[in-house]
């Protein structure tokens, strides 16, 4: 026969431990559901940077296709000049009566050449600086968006001041200098 009180112990001690196993579950739920709340609120934040990523992807490609579009426009006129030269050329040299007025005509010719060359070449280094600013401010807004949270304003091109403007302005700080020096 079992003792009674040793009967009453054992029920004790039994409630005793489904009641700390009813407490440690009930803390290992709650646990697991805020960790589970916790990881649902990360996963979710990745969407606005998966967002601005893909908008940045697809304005770096758009950007990247009006830059070769233009590139390969500039350089197809270019390759057309280069060509209607050389015929020019050609033709001179057929009309030629002698050798004097063959290599004033080429030296004439020459001098246009380089001047169109030189039209052509700014041409193409303004598309790649205005290339280089959209990149960049692509990617400054890209960095702000994700990282800070925020847009930025696009960076706004300093106003192109004329040449004469500029040589009136250093003519009137060079005197300006002479007169203090």
């Amino acid at each position: 026969m079992i003792n009674p009180r040793l009967s009453e112990k054992l029920v004790a001690a039994a409630g005793q431990i489904r009641s700390q196993a009813r407490t440690y579950g009930a803390t290992a739920v709650d646990a697991a559901r805020k960790s589970a709340l916790r990881a649902a609120n990360r996963v979710d934040a990745v969407k606005r940077p998966v967002r601005v990523l893909t908008d940045a992807g697809l304005r770096l490609s758009s950007l990247s296709g009006r830059y070769v579009e233009r590139i390969l426009g500039r350089q197809a006129g270019l390759i057309e000049a280069v060509i209607d030269d050389g015929a020019q050329r050609l033709k001179a040299a057929a009309d030629a009566d002698n050798l004097r007025s063959f290599i004033d005509e080429q030296r004439e010719m020459v001098g246009a050449s380089r001047q169109r060359l030189g039209k052509e070449l700014r041409a193409a280094w303004g598309i790649t600086k205005a290339s280089g600013r959209d990149l960049r401010d692509l990617a400054t807004e890209t960095y702000a968006e994700v990282v800070h949270g925020r847009k930025v304003a696009a960076h706004k091109p300093r106003a192109k001041r004329s040449t004469k403007a500029t040589k009136a302005t250093k003519a009137t700080k060079a005197k300006t200098a002479r007169k203090h020096a």
